[in-house]
């Protein structure tokens, strides 16, 4: 039987201009937590789970896909 991680907490949107061009990332200790988590161990020994809470808006519903690609890639 494996077992389960769930990191809590907020996703943080990360905005930076570059000329005439805007940037945006996310981060945040607890995202990074999860990441690095997942990163060190045995994915069939620990499932890691991140929950948080998402907006409707156009930023969250990207960063929204971003993790579920990345979670189906890793």
């Amino acid at each position: 039987m494996s077992k389960k991680i769930a990191v809590i907490g907020e996703c943080m949107i990360e905005l930076s201009e570059k000329g005439a061009a805007v940037n945006r990332g996310f981060g945040g200790d607890t995202l990074n937590t999860s990441v690095y988590i997942a990163r060190q161990t045995d994915a069939s020994a620990l499932g890691v789970h991140y929950v948080t809470a998402l907006g409707t808006d156009t930023f969250s519903q990207a960063d929204a896909r971003i993790l579920a690609a990345r979670e189906r890639s890793d």
